[in-house]
């Protein structure tokens, strides 16, 4: 009887030497996986990377532009609200 017993508990053994060897298995392509996700990954961060860098002097020239605009702009305002200002004293002294 107790060779029954120790039997059962090597077969019990077996299986799960079988499992963990199929879960080492599994774990060792996991791995292999996880390195090519990460390889990947840093190559996309790097072109997302020169990118941005490609956007910003790309988008420099506009940004000039549209500061140049802004300044014409407040230069017209300013000139338009100095001669509302004379048009009014004009008038105020006739």
């Amino acid at each position: 009887m107790n060779n029954d017993k120790i039997d059962k508990v090597l077969e019990k053994l077996d299986k799960i030497d079988e499992r963990v060897d199929r879960i080492d298995v599994t774990l060792g392509k996991q791995e292999v996986h996880l390195e090519e996700h990460i390889r990947r990954t840093n190559i996309l961060e790097g072109q997302i990377k020169e990118n941005e860098v490609r956007a910003e002097k790309d988008l420099a020239p506009i940004k000039k532009h549209v500061t140049l605009v802004n300044t014409v702009v407040k230069i017209l305002i300013f000139l338009g609200g100095l001669a509302g200002v004379a048009l009014t004293l004009k008038q105020l002294l006739e």
